[in-house]
């Protein structure tokens, strides 16, 4: 009995210990600052870039490689999470490739205009004219258009501004928008953030600088891929980057639900056991690791419980 109770002590022990190391890690990977540098390319057609961003959002990772690069882009499908990329000598395809493969997300490229959709949004059958707007007059006014997950009616708002537009945005538009155009006429700009959400606009006859967002035909209903979470995220980048390293902290880990598992298990309490029957919590802390094993300690060991306490140390 005192060797299970001292083995279940020790793997809590382990288990705090991760909890405590754990945030100080991801704080230091925080702090570091994002890079991207452009390097020498000759003999090739695309610049090269060298790339440093530990722990940043996707959204803003793709954004700056699209400055630094001088490429259109918008993002119609939410990205939502945080990634680390670490790459040299790459162009700004194989950065997109690199940060969006692991969450199910693509770039498609036409007339200098990158679009980032999840591949779920691809089932809608969007057209050509739908992800890419086409070009006005080339007498039209260019304009300059940078937001990076902004509610959409700001930055419509903004176009209209810069344009000197009286806008009207009647209906509630319920979704955020990442932009970041150059050398664009404001239609183009407008059709970039309303086309693949289902809104259209119309321009008064009468006045030709007032403008109306008002909903367009509706597209297919299909439910894409939910976007990834910052867990998710780093996971599926980590194993697509190193996954031999990937492998050696898999394999440790399960090792570990192990033990845990065999510990609650030769554990006797010389009663029945809170909440689930002792089968389920060696399966229930099996699977869960941690966060269940501190659970069946406090209600069965810790001094915290003191009736559990007394209970657990009977032989």
């Amino acid at each position: 009995m005192k060797r299970s109770f001292a083995s279940l002590h020790h793997a809590v022990f382990v288990a705090l210990a991760f909890i405590a190391i754990g945030p100080a890690c991801l704080r230091a990977s925080a702090a570091a600052p994002a890079r991207i540098t452009q390097v020498a390319h000759e003999g090739t057609s695309d610049p090269l870039f060298r790339v440093d961003f530990p722990n940043q959002e996707i959204v803003t990772i793709l954004a700056e490689v699209a400055d630094a690069a001088g490429i259109n882009l918008v993002i119609s499908s939410r990205i939502q999470g945080c990634t680390s990329v670490k790459l040299r000598n790459v162009t700004w395809r194989q950065i997109y490739r690199e940060v969006l493969s692991p969450i199910g997300f693509v770039g498609i490229e036409r007339g200098g205009l990158v679009r980032v959709v999840n591949r779920g949004d691809l089932a809608q059958s969007w057209t050509p004219d739908i992800l890419f707007p086409q070009a006005d007059g080339p007498g039209e006014p260019r304009i300059a258009v940078s937001f990076t997950d902004a509610p959409a009616s700001e930055v419509l708002n903004h176009i209209a501004k810069a344009s000197h537009l009286s806008l009207s945005i009647p209906c509630e538009l319920d979704f955020t928008a990442t932009v970041h155009l150059t050398g664009v006429t404001w239609r183009q700009a407008f059709r970039a953030v309303l086309n693949t959400h289902g809104y259209t606009f119309a321009e008064a006859d009468d006045e030709g600088d007032a403008v109306t967002v008002r909903p367009g035909p509706k597209l297919p209903d299909v439910s894409p891929q939910p976007p990834a979470t910052f867990a998710q995220a780093a996971l599926l980048q980590f194993v697509a980057r190193w996954p031999l390293l990937a492998s050696a902290v898999v394999v440790p880990l399960a090792l570990l639900h192990i033990v845990f598992a065999i510990g609650v298990a030769r554990c006797r309490l010389g009663r029945q056991t809170i909440f689930l029957p002792k089968p389920l919590w060696v399966l229930f802390v099996f699977g869960g690791g941690v966060v269940p094993l501190l659970a069946y300690w406090v209600m069965h060991h810790s001094s915290l419980v003191p009736s559990a306490s007394k209970a657990g140390r009977k032989p």
